[in-house]
């Protein structure tokens, strides 16, 4: 998949299949860039899920110990950053 992404598109379709392009290009990557709104994706992607991981509060931390404890762990050996206080 990674040398297809370097040929031209003739060379995609030949009948004769190439390990590598006979013709090098990078005009496939400027394409996606261009045509399809990869980095928004990527951007979207990212904030969504910073966003997601930030929302976890105290009250599902004390709740993430308690099931830690009943599964008969210690909560204090596992490794784990604790959330932010609230203002």
């Amino acid at each position: 998949m990674l040398s297809t992404s370097f040929k031209v598109r003739a060379e995609i379709r030949s009948v004769r299949p190439t390990l590598l392009p006979m013709q090098w290009t990078t005009a496939n990557y400027r394409d996606l860039l261009m045509v399809f709104p990869m980095l928004r994706h990527l951007f979207n992607s990212l904030f969504y899920a910073s966003g997601v991981t930030n929302a976890v509060d105290e009250a599902d931390y004390r709740q993430a110990q308690k099931d830690v404890r009943a599964l008969g762990l210690s909560p204090r050996k596992i490794t784990h950053r604790r959330p932010a206080a609230k203002k």
